[in-house]
């Protein structure tokens, strides 16, 4: 059976997979790599930064197809789109003036729109083999254009759930139209909180946005059409389960900015119920503020982590499949360092990827699995809060910013950073805080927290109980140990 073209399938239409005779020895079939970017007015100049993280992904990817790595084969078809988020329209919103709103386009695709607009629905770029410079010279345009036209905006804090249930439906299409086995990563790059953190304040839409609102804009019938978008309209999705939807359709690597973010509580309510749904799902939350340079480098190392073990055959055994994995990653990144020297410091084994990610993550401990489930299956993104609020610590205490130390560079090879991270001490605090990366968990130390208040900013924690003397189910604040970021990475390669 030859295997379906984006291009031939109806939009709903379901073509099954046809059994290969060796599945479990052929390459990755497809790889897609998608990217959603915050494009809102707030977003003009981080853009200018956060759109190198998309260049060196690409880069790498790049690499890894004209060497040939692994299962990345001449045969491996390889699919990029890119994809802006924005918000519902460019003004502040009230009960008032609903009616009289300008509208903006929540979601707008940056490459290949055209082929979007002829086949009514998200149509990715596949890379032509034969001229692979050509094909992500493309991307590379559409990733300048993206970060040139950030407009709109204004109905803060910003609108993401419409964008990411587009993509899930575009993964779903892909995986149920190509034949073989078909692995996908997603890139998401943002700035403030979504809608429905605030229990009022200064949320356009405080109880999330919902189709009902909307309709109160006069220019509603017409404002939101468009050929692409699911039933040519855009209607707002609700963000936390699409997003526990993405994670099981894909990797995803989320790189908070909150460059606007000027509400504290809100934003901590917002790290916090992100690190929530991305506990123990194969993706992770990345902190920009920490080390923006160093954020390219995760993000490159954790899908070379994750597309290693996509890669593995199933007929290895779970004991040899993380070393298998681990070789191949390794493999695809020397490969991958010879043409982009932004990544120079990367070597694709799993202590270098644990200890990049060490620097940027944030993670959630999570008294059981059902905590995750509560927060998600609470229905709107509102209750989703709400729920997370009587699970969580309240909010803590901000100390100054306190700059992280310096890579040193070993000889022959990428730095040891275990060792070169050092004591951060707060001067306000008796006691410092800190956590040596190098020593495991450090049961005889207090941790470091990373700041979920705002972007960047470390935030000291303290144990605190709820009033019926039970600690809180979601501990949010934690930022994660050498052996945490270890199993981060073992979770990118699960079986699938």
């Amino acid at each position: 059976m030859q295997a379906a073209s984006v291009n031939d399938i109806d939009e709903w239409d379901v073509v099954v997979k046809e059994e290969a005779d060796q599945p479990d020895n052929n390459p990755v079939a497809a790889i897609l790599v998608t990217a959603i970017f915050d494009n809102t007015a707030s977003m003009t100049n981080p853009i200018k930064a956060t759109k190198a993280v998309m260049h060196s992904l690409m880069n790498f990817l790049k690499s890894a197809i004209e060497s040939g790595q692994s299962g990345i084969s001449p045969e491996s078809r390889v699919f990029v789109t890119l994809v802006a988020a924005n918000d519902w329209t460019d003004e502040s919103v009230d009960e008032s003036r609903i009616k009289f709103m300008h509208p903006t386009q929540p979601v707008k695709v940056f490459v290949n729109e055209e082929e979007c607009l002829k086949h009514c629905r998200l149509v990715p770029l596949e890379i032509d083999q034969k001229n692979i410079r050509d094909s992500f010279a493309v991307i590379a345009n559409g990733i300048e254009s993206m970060a040139s036209t950030c407009t709109g905006g204004g109905d803060l804090p910003e609108e993401y759930g419409t964008a990411i249930d587009f993509v899930n439906d575009y993964v779903e299409r892909m995986a149920a139209t190509i034949d073989g086995h078909v692995t996908a990563t997603t890139l998401i790059v943002t700035d403030n909180a979504n809608h429905g953190m605030s229990r009022g304040g200064d949320d356009s839409f405080p109880q999330g946005v919902t189709e009902d609102a909307l309709k109160q804009m006069n220019c509603y019938e017409k404002a939101f059409n468009c050929a692409y978008a699911p039933g040519g309209k855009w209607k707002p999705k609700p963000l936390y389960s699409s997003l526990a939807k993405l994670l099981k359709l894909s990797q995803v690597s989320w790189v908070l900015c909150g460059t606007s973010a000027s509400n504290q509580g809100h934003f901590s309510t917002w790290t916090g119920l992100l690190a929530t749904i991305f506990e123990g799902q194969s993706g992770i939350l990345l902190s920009w503020d920490s080390d923006p340079e160093l954020v390219k480098q995760a993000v490159v190392s954790v899908f070379c982590s994750y597309l290693a073990g996509e890669t593995i055959p199933s007929w290895v055994d779970d004991a040899a499949h993380n070393t298998a994995a681990q070789a191949a990653s390794q493999q695809m990144m020397s490969a991958a360092v010879q043409n982009d020297d932004s990544i120079a410091r990367l070597s694709g084994a799993d202590d270098n990827t644990s200890e990049v990610i060490s620097r940027l993550a944030i993670v959630a401990d999570l008294a059981d699995d059902a905590t995750r489930a509560r927060v998600v299956e609470a229905g709107s993104d509102a209750e989703s809060a709400a729920v997370y609020r009587t699970l969580s610590h309240v909010d803590s205490p901000v100390p100054p910013r306190v700059p992280l130390p310096t890579f040193a560079r070993d000889a022959g090879g990428p730095p040891d950073m275990a060792r070169t991270i050092s004591k951060r001490a707060f001067d306000e605090y008796e006691e410092p805080s800190y956590r040596n990366l190098g020593s495991g968990d450090g049961d005889d130390e207090p941790p470091v927290y990373r700041g979920l208040g705002a972007a960047g900013v470390p935030i000291v924690a303290e144990e605190e109980e709820e009033e019926d003397g039970e600690p809180p189910s979601i501990s949010c604040n934690t930022r994660p140990s050498a052996a945490r970021t270890s199993s981060i990475v073992r979770s990118m390669r699960r079986r699938r």
